[in-house]
């Protein structure tokens, strides 16, 4: 008599019939037994790889054209380098519009103001800040670029002040940055 667990006895389990058992069964609980007996126990001569069943019930989506992919590939490229050999209006546009915006806030922000006189910078420096001053006030592309190195360094500098002391830029230009 065999025991099992706590005791209970498997005797009535041992006198089924398993051919009957499994001709009762119809093909789905067929195929449904057998993925539940290849989850139990794997084949070990398959690499552990291969042991998972395929579970993908999904219909092939179409024939596979080699010729209709390499044509759509080859238009897309010829009209990338159409795109670069032209050169793109769409990207000009909004490049112009947001120089512009930035030549207007620096017109508004360096307009001239009746206390600027006292806060000019010293007289050496007095005749560089006047030439900046007026080259961004200008907001000509051409006068900023004639404004020296030196110049540009002493803006950048400003610049550096206003990130250090979390003042805007007009602020210092204002008060002898440069």
């Amino acid at each position: 008599m065999s025991t099992f667990g706590y005791r209970r006895e498997l005797s009535k389990y041992e006198d089924l019939d398993e051919d009957e058992l499994l001709a009762s069964l119809t093909a789905e609980e067929l195929q449904e037994l057998e993925k539940e007996l290849a989850d139990i126990d794997p084949d070990d001569n398959l690499p552990i790889g291969l042991r998972q069943r395929d579970q993908t019930a999904k219909t092939p989506t179409g024939t596979f054209s080699r010729e209709a992919l390499m044509k759509y590939w080859e238009n897309e490229t010829r009209k990338l380098l159409e795109e670069e050999r032209i050169g793109s209006t769409k990207k000009k546009a909004p490049t112009r519009m947001i120089t512009d915006s930035i030549l207007k806030e620096l017109k508004n922000a360096l307009r001239p103001i009746n206390d600027r006189e006292n806060s000019r910078p010293s007289t050496p420096l007095r005749c560089a800040h006047d030439e900046l001053m007026a080259a961004i006030r200008g907001s000509s592309i051409k006068k900023l670029k004639r404004v020296s190195i030196v110049r540009t360094r002493d803006l950048q500098t400003c610049l550096w002040r206003a990130t250090v002391l979390q003042t805007s830029v007009p602020v210092l230009l204002q008060h002898s940055c440069v």
